[in-house]
């Protein structure tokens, strides 16, 4: 029997796979089944870093719903709403700024989202 915690060698969870992937409902099973909404993989990704990555405004939806910080950052310094806007995901940008994610934040290199 697997866990919901369980990771690969890159700290990879359940949970960052179906982010990613855009798997809402999976996301949602994988959360009623007390997967941790804020799991970092090696690099300091939330399953949040990966659906913006990745344009899953459904996903980032439910992880918001879930209290997913939406101002985690990585090891770089960056959040969430850096990756959706370094990717062009506007959808994704929109929903995490009205989730209140700070447009001002600097990551390592001094550089902020928008």
């Amino acid at each position: 029997k697997g866990t919901v915690g369980a990771t690969e060698v890159d700290g990879f969870t359940p949970l960052h796979v179906a982010a990613g992937a855009g798997h809402a409902a999976v996301v949602v099973r994988l959360l009623q089944a007390s997967a941790a909404v804020d799991a970092t993989d090696a690099e300091g990704w939330t399953p949040l870093h990966f659906a913006a990555q990745h344009g899953r405004d459904a996903v980032v939806e439910r992880l918001l719903e879930a209290k997913g910080t939406v101002g985690a950052t990585d090891v770089d310094g960056r959040t969430p709403l850096h990756i959706a806007a370094g990717t062009g995901h506007a959808e994704v940008v929109v929903r995490l700024l009205q989730a209140n994610a700070a447009v001002n934040a600097t990551d390592a290199n001094g550089w902020t989202p928008l």
